[in-house]
């Protein structure tokens, strides 16, 4: 949260269980390593894993930079430390999000925008390291520029060019995109009190044992009969347990 949001801000929290999801892929990784083990060998051990250290870890080239400098990471909001421009720019419509990370990309970008005759040619601006210490001069030039028209005009002429771009989209827009619909990432089924329901898939796809979706979310106390039975509860027992309000 402390690197998170415009350097002007304060902590801002990610809008997701980060650390949650994070630990439980974690953890599978490492359920997976175990079970490896266990093939070879027989025998097998205890998994642990925390939400702290899951989320300590998404800090990879932050923390070696600490690490080599002994310097507390400055907040850039979304801005590249060491790439410009690598960063969102606000479109006519919405905000894309443009990376180039090279010369050669930069010389097409100045082709794309029409401005290779002049910001392109502009000494501030000849150079990553040019750019870098004329971020707050060249930033605002070509935040005009895209303003000009909508994001998609933008990234169709980016990608043709081959740089790295694309839109950054709302949440309704992304769950309608035809490429997830496409790959099926976006799952429907029929649930018996209220109709269709729609969920988010498995990212993971398996070309022999695909991910199969065939059960709609369970309704509270569905399955008390298929958990509490290998515990040792009988038919008997569950329905006591039900009487009694406990289940």
């Amino acid at each position: 949260m402390a690197l998170t949001g415009e350097p002007d801000q304060g902590p801002v929290r990610y809008p997701i269980p980060l650390a949650d999801v994070t630990a439980g892929i974690y953890t599978v990784i490492g359920v997976l390593g175990a079970l490896l083990v266990r093939e070879r060998t027989g025998e097998g051990q205890f998994i642990d894993t925390s939400l702290l250290e899951s989320q300590v870890a998404w800090l990879t080239n932050v923390g070696g930079a600490y690490f080599a400098t002994g310097q507390r990471p400055p907040k850039l909001g979304n801005a590249h430390p060491n790439i410009v421009p690598y960063q969102p720019f606000r479109a006519r419509d919405k905000y894309l999000i443009v990376g180039v990370g090279t010369e050669r990309l930069w010389a097409r970008f100045c082709e794309v925008l029409g401005i290779a005759e002049t910001i392109g040619r502009d000494p501030r601006f000849l150079t990553n390291r040019d750019r870098l210490a004329h971020r707050a001069e060249l930033t605002p030039l070509l935040e005009a520029i895209f303003a000009q028209d909508d994001a998609d005009h933008w990234v169709e002429k980016l990608l043709v060019a081959e740089i790295p771009s694309g839109p950054i989209n709302y949440v309704d827009q992304t769950l309608n995109d035809p490429h997830l619909k496409a790959r099926g990432f976006i799952v429907e089924l029929e649930h018996p009190l209220i109709g269709t329901v729609k969920s988010l898939g498995n990212p993971v796809n398996l070309s022999q044992t695909p991910v199969t979706y065939r059960l709609p979310p369970p309704r509270l106390g569905e399955h008390n009969v298929e958990v509490l039975s290998p515990l040792g509860y009988g038919p008997e027992d569950v329905k006591r347990l039900r009487n009694e309000g406990v289940i």
